[in-house]
């Protein structure tokens, strides 16, 4: 990558760290949002203004440097303690 949004998701096991995904597109699941509250930098636009030619990388820094405060923010994935077996699927037609 020479420049845009890119992600890679890491998962710390038993083991240590281990590289689960990576792409070359901004990350999902409220990421975004999720690095804003933890660095104040607004990755959405920070890839517009890059996309339309903008330099970013030093802008990216004064704001890294002006919120140097302690921030953290988390997002978590919560999955049902059961297991299923699926049946029947109906509206697919409606759903379209």
């Amino acid at each position: 990558m020479e420049f845009g949004a890119t992600h890679t998701e890491i998962i710390l096991g038993k083991a240590g760290p281990s590289v689960i995904e990576t792409h070359i597109r901004m990350g999902g699941d409220e990421i975004p949002a999720l690095a804003f509250d933890a660095t104040g930098v607004d990755l959405a636009d920070c890839l517009v203004r890059q996309t339309l030619g903008e330099k970013v990388l030093s802008n990216i820094l004064t704001v890294l440097a002006e919120n140097r405060r302690a921030r953290s923010s988390a997002i978590w994935f919560l999955a049902a303690p059961a297991a299923g077996e699926l049946v029947d699927m109906s509206g697919l037609d409606e759903a379209g």
